[in-house]
């Protein structure tokens, strides 16, 4: 299996880290970050503060009080899906005794003795849920992630968009996906 196949069927936690640098330069009430599209979990920490747990649309926290000026560490950590593992294991060899219908015959004995699949395979069922030409699920950190600030009257306007490009994955999550990325931009409203 190549490296790309490999991160198509990955499903564990990725921690996505970037040093963003922003100059706060309007005197808005409030900041935000906008993850866009995310799927399914993503945990967010700026400057080593606990912003939460974003599990639902809109996939957005506020950051004011963790934004400072100059460089901001940016750690995001995003959880998917169990299917893209389960249909990925079916790309591999069987490693245990199964009906007609996916069902399991037997324990597999090593499974009853704590090893790991002799095939490779990462996860294991009673049943086969999944099968080899089923269609991935989209999974990971989607983005656009982006910068919004607050103008009044509860209006939010874009001040940089698209930040961190770089961090959209698109089809599935990258796990293991870490590094420091310079990303400059400014802090302001656009006119």
């Amino acid at each position: 299996m190549s490296t790309h196949e490999k991160h198509q069927f990955q499903a564990e936690i990725a921690q996505l880290l970037d040093i963003v640098s922003l100059e706060p330069k309007a005197a808005s009430p409030r900041t935000f970050l906008d993850l866009g599209k995310v799927a399914v979990m993503a945990e967010v920490k700026l400057n080593g503060k606990d912003l939460g747990i974003l599990w639902k649309p809109p996939y957005r926290v506020d950051v004011t009080s963790a934004l400072k000026k100059g460089e901001n560490q940016l750690e995001i950590k995003v959880v998917n899906l169990w299917i893209n593992r389960q249909i990925g294991d079916e790309q591999l060899p069987e490693d245990s005794e199964r009906r007609a219908d996916g069902f399991l015959k037997t324990w597999p004995a090593w499974l009853k003795e704590g090893k790991p699949s002799p095939t490779g395979r990462y996860a294991f069922s009673t049943w086969r849920l999944w099968k080899k030409g089923d269609a991935l699920v989209e999974s990971g950190l989607l983005g656009p992630v982006r910068v919004m600030v607050e103008e009044g009257e509860g209006t939010l306007r874009i001040s940089t968009a698209n930040l961190a490009s770089g961090l959209a994955l698109e089809g599935s999550l990258r796990a293991r996906v870490s590094g420091t990325h310079k990303i400059k931009g400014e802090l302001r409203n656009e006119e």
